[in-house]
């Protein structure tokens, strides 16, 4: 028996750096994606990588040549929030010093009011603040214009990406929908990657004929390869394109029958966990 092991796994958040491996097909398509100013869907479960790809992807990118805004619209609950989202994921993307994240806010979004602080590592963060006054449609519609008059200086590739998309659902009307598909169809220049873990509601939101974002982009489902799956099955090894990688050697493979012994038990844990495959499954393939 292995006492005191540590846990070979990086699992649960945003994994980057050597802990992120594999998912190279997917890596290409959505950096080709962003280069071609694509609109493009990308769904699946939760816990299969969505985020960590694609902030894999945007690492990736040269700041000197891409502007690449990364939303997570999970905390917002309405149009104003969103609104806010937005023109911070923007201009963060754009700057870092605390002049230049306040001089780049102001000079894209006249209808807001920023203002930055600094957190307990020195890094500066910026938000915005909105009237309770103010009508929201000039707001919105001043920000989502905003990606369409960077890309048209022609400097940079420009490409938002909305994380956990399937959220607007809950606000209190379609307005941002709305307005979301006529900035998007009038923006040939900008590339948009909506990311959602509600397959059933994002396959609503770009399907169902009634909706404004119907067929508004294309459609990329985010799953278990089936070579990989079938390698789960066949050696209980874990497949590293679930951004799951051994830290104890850093191979490029998982955690395998041929790699790091010392965390069997670990790794037979985290298969039920990861795949979701259930203990009485699990006896088939023991």
């Amino acid at each position: 028996m292995v006492r005191n092991s540590r846990n070979p796994f990086a699992y649960g958040g945003v994994v980057t750096g050597n802990a992120f491996c594999n998912r190279e097909k997917e890596g290409a398509d959505l950096a080709k994606a962003i280069r071609n100013h694509e609109k493009l869907f990308v769904f699946s479960e939760r816990r299969f990588g969505k985020t960590s790809l694609v902030q894999h992807v945007l690492g990736g990118l040269s700041k000197k040549k891409a502007v690449c805004a990364y939303v997570d619209l999970w905390p917002t609950d309405s149009e104003a929030t969103f609104v806010t989202a937005v023109a911070k994921a923007i201009t963060q993307s754009m700057s870092t010093s605390v002049e230049k994240l306040l001089q780049t806010g102001k000079k894209l979004f006249s209808n807001l009011a920023p203002s930055v602080t600094v957190d307990e590592g020195g890094k500066p963060e910026v938000s915005f603040g909105l009237s309770k006054h103010a009508p929201l449609g000039p707001v919105l519609d001043e920000v989502l214009a905003t990606p369409a008059k960077i890309a048209a200086k022609g400097e940079r590739d420009v490409a938002i990406v909305f994380d956990e998309f399937q959220q607007i659902l809950e606000y209190a009307n379609d307005h941002v929908e709305k307005k979301l598909r006529s900035a998007i169809q009038n923006q040939s220049e900008v590339a948009y990657i909506f990311l959602g873990s509600r397959k059933h509601l994002i396959q609503k939101m770009f399907m169902d004929r009634s909706r404004p974002l119907y067929r508004a982009g294309g459609h990329y489902p985010l799953d278990l390869r089936a070579d990989s799956r079938a390698s789960v099955l066949h050696t209980a090894s874990l497949p590293c394109g679930l951004g799951v990688v051994c830290t104890q050697c850093r191979c490029d493979r998982g955690v395998s029958e041929g790699c790091c012994p010392a965390t069997s038990r670990t790794r037979k844990l985290r298969l039920f966990d990861i795949v979701g495959i259930s203990r009485d499954q699990s006896a088939k393939i023991a």
